[in-house]
């Protein structure tokens, strides 16, 4: 009996040391791509020198290098240090052009009700590379009108990883509407290589101006939305467009405001009055999304999103599961860049509204879904389409 256990026990100490993970002590990280981005892929992958690191603590580095928006792919490989013992990580880089395009479609069809709905937004921009000051870039597109924008990234803020993002948009005016510029900022922390903390806030401001002949007077309505939320996120996929395993979660509080000034005349007073109404709204929303490769090309995902707010008394709960395959055309390799890649997916699940308010009847809506998107990257861009069919 006690040989048995002498056994045992030295079959269980050669099996734990066999699942330990390898460790390489890192000594630097050498990024091989575009001259101005070193220091902002050694920020996104947060790893630190003279640390010790195994392969998967590497390849989810390299999974955080592609979520930059001028990186159109990015491969990694380890070399020997130049001192005994240590490791090089090498990340390969493939850069989005300079000038570049992107294009977002999404269309939806209610069956029962025989509705459709689009929205599509489709930009041509020109991006900067300011080594460790950021990125800057500015866009012209289409959504609604003809617009444009600028936007300013920062990253490693304090030298601890932090990121942040600043955006100003304007669209023009369109059927006697105009638009101010749309403001936007969010600041990020890193918790962990797997996690931050999000905050952001923004505002949309519109006037639309309008003739009362009766008066012979020009009144102006103005709206205002204003948004803020504080997300934790936990993200471990492989990639933004092209993800084959990992999990994505996110979830906090979220807040709106939405403001109208409504002008009129006063006859009596023989003045334009304004009338101010407030909408609040208020509460928590969630998405989750996980990955898993099934064969060489095909992966399979789940996604899930929940949202529940309060507006005044009115209660709003919206929900949706949406199981899936994705099919690539290009045959992903971690090891070896990428110019070229598209996939396309397919899925079908289930959605939900509910609306409750006191002293009125509970509305509530659900059914079925069905998904299909096609997705294309290269370095000069990036498209998506997007197709759902709704039976709510």
């Amino acid at each position: 009996m006690r040989s048995l256990i002498v056994v045992l026990a030295l079959l269980f100490t050669v099996a734990s040391f066999a699942q330990q993970p390898s460790l390489y002590r890192l000594e630097r990280i050498v990024v091989a791509g575009p001259t101005g981005a070193e220091d902002i892929v050694r920020a996104e992958a947060r790893l630190e020198e003279e640390q010790s690191y195994t392969e998967e603590d590497f390849r989810q580095a390299v999974y955080r290098v592609r979520r930059l928006p001028f990186v159109a792919d990015a491969a990694w490989r380890i070399e020997p240090g130049l001192t005994a013992g240590s490791t090089t990580l090498v990340i390969q880089i493939v850069a989005t052009s300079p000038v570049f395009y992107d294009v977002d479609t999404r269309s939806e069809i209610l069956v029962g009700n025989d509705d459709y709905d689009s929205d599509s937004d489709a930009v041509v921009g020109g991006r900067l590379l300011l080594g460790e000051l950021g990125t800057f870039e500015g866009v012209l597109g289409a959504r609604d009108g003809l617009g444009g924008g600028l936007t300013y990234r920062a990253y490693d803020l304090l030298g601890r990883g932090g990121f942040a993002t600043a955006s100003i948009n304007y669209r023009h005016k369109t059927e006697g509407q105009r638009h101010d510029p749309n403001l936007a900022l969010s600041i990020g922390w890193p918790l962990s290589r797997q996690q931050s903390v999000i905050a952001t806030v923004s505002r949309e401001k519109s006037r639309f101006h309008r003739e009362d002949t009766t008066n012979d007077v020009t009144l102006t309505d103005r709206d205002t939305l204003e948004s803020a939320s504080l997300r934790w996120w936990f993200e471990s996929t492989d990639d933004p467009n092209f993800a084959r395993r990992g999990t994505s979660v996110s979830a906090g509080p979220i807040w709106s405001r939405a403001i109208r000034v409504t002008e009129v005349f006063d006859t009596t007073e023989d003045e334009i009055v304004g009338t101010e109404t407030w909408a609040e709204r208020f509460g928590l929303g969630a998405d989750l999304t996980t990955w898993r490769p099934l064969t060489a090309r095909n992966a399979g995902f789940l996604r899930l999103r929940s949202e529940s707010t309060t507006l005044e008394d009115m209660r709003f709960l919206s929900g949706e599961a949406l199981v899936g395959i994705a099919h690539d055309f290009h045959t992903p390799d971690a090891e070896q860049l990428q110019s070229f890649r598209a996939r396309i997916e397919l899925g079908a699940g289930y959605r939900m509204l509910s609306v409750n308010e006191p002293g009125l009847d509970h509305l509530r809506a659900d059914g079925a879904i069905a998904e299909g998107a096609f997705v294309l990257r290269n370095r000069w861009g990036t498209v998506r389409l997007t197709a759902t069919y709704s039976a709510q």
